[in-house]
């Protein structure tokens, strides 16, 4: 890893704010109580493409220099967390699932899912991104 790469966390955090931003749009929607299915495949659909290319571009680069003792494993088990979240609220959404009380059952998974992505992101620029930019910098 190079500092050249340090655009790549910079382009990461990017993609973080719109990822936070999409999720606070389906709040929206659903608080509305809007048809959520199109936001709702945009950002699982974004989610997706930025966890491959975090585990590609950052993780795999940065484990191999940190070893086991790293915070990556963890990121991945989250990466999955979050995708299984996904999941359920894409079952949710799916027409022979919805009921009288759809929004009222999709709120719960939608603070689930939220809690999830935040902490991630959260872990990620304060602890995964500092290591990886320290690194770089040969400060370590």
């Amino acid at each position: 890893m190079r500092p050249r790469s340090l655009g790549v966390i910079q382009a990461l955090t990017e993609e973080h704010h719109d990822i936070l931003r999409q999720l606070t749009r389906l709040f929206i929607e659903v608080e509305s109580r809007k048809d959520t299915v199109e936001t709702f495949a945009r950002l699982r659909l974004e989610l997706n493409r930025h966890f491959r290319e975090e585990e590609t571009i950052l993780y795999r680069p940065l484990g191999a220099h940190l070893g086991k003792d790293s915070p990556i494993a963890e990121m991945i088990r989250e990466h999955r967390s979050i995708q299984s979240a996904l999941a359920r609220v894409g079952a949710s959404l799916k027409p022979h699932a919805r009921r009288r009380t759809y929004f009222d059952d999709l709120r719960p998974m939608l603070d689930s899912l939220d809690k999830l992505v935040h902490a991630h992101v959260n872990k990620e620029e304060r602890v995964l991104f500092w290591l990886a930019v320290t690194l770089w910098q040969g400060r370590m």
